[in-house]
């Protein structure tokens, strides 16, 4: 089942340095959203991560050409 799924994740990860657990979350994180913005487009995904996490996906002035 997906919840015997996650406690084996849970479990590996826990006997892994916080640096390599981080790298990870990100590596999957990204994974993700690059799969959504190939099914529903760049801009929706740029607004949903917006709504759920203000100011973290948010361009600025400086970052947009």
């Amino acid at each position: 089942s997906a919840t015997e799924g996650t406690a084996g994740l849970r479990d590996a990860m826990v006997q892994q340095d916080p640096a390599t657990i981080t790298e990870a979350f990100v590596a999957i994180l990204a994974g993700l959203v690059g799969l959504l913005e190939r099914l529903i487009g760049e801009p929706l995904v740029t607004r949903l991560l917006d709504e759920v996490w203000p100011h973290v996906f948010t361009q600025t002035e400086k970052d947009t050409p």
